[in-house]
């Protein structure tokens, strides 16, 4: 369809081009009775006007309008028709090198010839004579101006005709095309009056009449050049302190489009790592995802697959291409870019680095030989703009990012949590923090050296990023610790936590000739809203939590937030379990609110004192501190276990039922009398308790519950017989 389109809009441009050509020569009967120097004068300076053409809003306007314009009224119509038509032949094919295609030559040839011959016929139609009036009166400019708006007017009816072969027809665009001419005329018709006045006086004269005009066109060229020169200065000293390479991008989109009168713009930048052109701005926007260019896709452009662009940026040279369906470089994906008849790339490269490309492309052929200037001097900045873009994002990622890991650091970690804390503040939705650390780290390092320490960093670093997500923020929080920000409710973010300590469990690291394993982690885990609404204090109970919950605890597992991890007071700090004064401050709050059924285990081990007798106190230690954690690991969600002396432990449950206080008995006996304990290189000792149970169904005060705990360790240390004795 659109090859069709192109066709016939070739066919038409030749019909009308040689139809005016023809009709010109058959119609102006007196051709060869012109005064052939000031012909060749005249045509000189059309020349000059065609070359220079005049900006009138958005649109750039030759004053060539002027010269059939007073002469028709100062010398005949032979120079009215064929010195536009003349001049810009030899403006497009000699001075700028034939800018256009030759159908568009000839036609824009015999549209000036069709122009200026109904110009002329309207004229001598309105003056009821042939001839050159003699001296200017009303009638003269009368008939002048009616003669311009008709020129003006077949003007754009063969152009309408011509554009609407390949585009539909706008007659919002055409009414103001029409409206800039019309202002144009009003513009030069000053100078053709000027011209009709001094013919009198001489041809000569009427000759010279035409250079003000000629010299104010340069002037108007050459300050518009230097606007232009001042709108990419401008726009390079406006992004100099812009480091967002998107917005570099889409502002030298916007201005380059201006400056070349470009259909679209595409700025690409070059991915160093993938040697991938990625489109960064599109100009028009709306074309962002649908954009065409040569071998483009939504992914950007490829170094293996070549193509014009790529070999724009290996050979640091811009190419425009005038007519892109005589150039085999351009590739077109899709139908719609066959619509885009000129293109213009230009490489960018700062300090003999590519940086990008910029790519311009018009629905017009030859559309920017006279702009390649403005495209060039702009890229040329636009290079150093994006290197230093790059520089700075690439500074910017080192400053937060972690180096041993690649994850964020500790700083834009800040910096995040208080930004996502005031928006689930304000919001009104869940956020959780949680703090990981790595257990027995520093066996890695003396082990097996920092260099091996740091691989374990990255793979746990890779693990916890492969299974958050892109909606969480992992980071490096310091040592062999790991900070993450959960945008989820509380539940979900302990059974992600949970998902992530047993991923970990798995990792086996490989390491020169080595396979480290048996890599595990403590985690703590704190939520807004249910443990605080400010993100610094939300970390630090996260941080309680990973330490008094979970490190403390036996290390290798997960622990929410409670409040008694806020004071290290509360925590046996041999065992990690609590302390007897806490449970009692715990079991009062509780049956304050209205628990009163309890069931209690009392827990002793019998002849402890012989085991730091036989290995020492270190070894007893390390024997109470083994027994603790497999009691903690035995006890359910909601019991409270508890150092209660020296060897002496106790549990307590909560609102429990008299029928399986034996059963939660016979649960910790299987675990406890079965363990077995390292004391001194392979010997391993099990250790024989004393338990006993007890059920109470009915408490007002927390001192009942105590001292019935005391009385069931008394009878267990008086070695008498008791239910529930092991």
């Amino acid at each position: 369809m659109i090859h069709k389109s192109l066709k016939l809009f070739s066919s038409l441009a030749w019909l009308v081009g040689i139809v005016g050509i023809l009709m010109a020569i058959l119609m102006s009967g007196n051709l060869f009775r012109v005064d052939p120097l000031p012909f060749l004068v005249l045509v000189v300076l059309s020349v000059f006007l065609e070359m220079w053409p005049v900006q009138m809003g958005d649109v750039l306007s030759s004053l060539i309008m002027a010269v059939p314009l007073g002469m028709v009224a100062a010398f005949n119509g032979s120079y009215a028709i064929w010195i536009p038509a003349v001049a810009f032949f030899i403006s497009a094919v000699a001075v700028q090198r034939r800018s256009s295609s030759w159908h568009v030559i000839v036609f824009n040839v015999g549209q000036y010839c069709l122009s200026s011959l109904a110009l002329v016929k309207v004229f001598h139609a309105l003056m009821q004579t042939n001839e050159a009036p003699r001296s200017l009166n009303l009638h003269v400019a009368y008939a002048m101006a009616i003669a311009g708006i008709v020129f003006i007017l077949v003007n754009h009816l063969l152009l309408n005709l011509l554009s609407s072969a390949i585009r539909k027809f706008s007659i919002r665009s055409a009414l103001k095309i029409i409206g800039i001419d019309i202002l144009n005329l009003a513009f030069v018709y000053p100078f053709s009056i000027f011209m009709v006045l001094l013919r009198p006086l001489g041809s000569w004269l009427t000759v010279v009449a035409l250079i003000p005009l000629v010299v104010l066109a340069y002037t108007l060229r050459t300050l518009r050049i230097l606007k232009d020169m001042q709108m990419v200065h401008e726009t390079t000293i406006r992004l100099t302190s812009e480091f967002d390479l998107t917005e570099i991008g889409k502002e030298t989109a916007r201005v380059i489009k201006k400056l070349c009168n470009a259909d679209e713009v595409v700025v690409f930048q070059l991915n160093m790592q993938t040697n991938v052109l990625v489109p960064i701005a599109v100009n028009p926007e709306h074309r962002f995802h649908n954009y065409i260019a040569v071998e483009e896709s939504s992914t950007g452009i490829p170094q293996s697959s070549g193509g014009l662009i790529w070999s724009v940026l290996n050979s640091r040279q811009p190419v425009y291409v005038p007519d892109t369906r005589k150039d085999q470089r351009v590739r077109w994906i899709g139908n719609d870019g066959q619509q885009l008849l000129s293109m213009l790339v230009v490489p960018l490269h700062s300090h003999g680095k590519a940086q990008g490309a910029i790519v311009l492309y018009s629905k017009r052929t030859f559309a920017f030989k006279s702009s390649m200037d403005y495209a060039t001097a702009l890229g040329a900045q636009v290079s150093v703009l994006m290197e230093n873009a790059r520089l700075y994002q690439e500074l910017n990622e080192r400053s937060i990012h972690d180096e041993a890991t690649g994850l964020y650091n500790y700083r834009y970690f800040y910096q995040q949590l208080e930004k996502r804390m005031a928006y689930a503040v304000s919001s009104k939705t869940p956020l959780c923090v949680s703090i990981l650390d790595i257990d027995f780290f520093k066996k890695f390092n003396d082990t097996y050296g920092h260099l091996a320490g740091d691989v374990v960093l990255r793979e746990v670093g890779k693990k916890i990023e492969e299974i958050v997500g892109e909606s969480a923020l992992v980071a490096r929080y310091g040592g062999e610790e790991f900070a993450l920000v959960l945008p989820m409710p509380l539940a979900e973010a302990f059974e992600l936590i949970e998902k992530i300590r047993r991923a970990v469990a798995g990792i086996v690291v490989e390491y020169g000739d080595f396979q480290l394993q048996g890599i595990t982690v403590s985690i703590g885990l704190a939520a807004y809203p249910e443990h605080s609404s400010y993100d610094r204090d939300l970390l630090s109970k996260a941080d309680s939590a990973m330490y008094w919950g979970a490190k403390k605890r036996g290390r290798n597992r997960s622990a929410i937030y409670l409040p008694e991890f806020d004071n290290p007071n509360n925590i046996d700090g041999l065992t990690g379990l609590y302390k007897h004064h806490f449970i009692n401050m715990r079991v009062s709050e509780m049956i304050a609110q209205g628990i009163v059924r309890w069931g209690l285990v009392c827990i002793d081990i019998k002849d402890f004192n012989s085991v730091n007798t036989r290995f020492g106190f270190s070894t007893g230690n390390q024997v109470l501190y083994d027994f603790a954690q497999r009691l903690r690991d035995t006890v359910r969600h909601g019991e409270l276990a508890c150092r209660y002396g020296g060897d002496e432990f106790l549990l307590l449950v909560p609102d429990a039922q008299m029928n399986e206080m034996e059963s939660i008995a016979n649960r910790l006996e299987n675990v406890l009398t079965h363990a077995t304990f390292d004391v001194a290189g392979n010997v391993a000792l099990r250790l024989k308790i004393s338990m006993a149970y007890q059920y109470m169904s009915s408490l007002h005060e927390s001192t009942e519950l105590f001292d019935e705990v005391g009385r069931q360790f008394a009878l267990i240390s008086s070695h008498l017989p008791l239910v529930g004795e092991r």
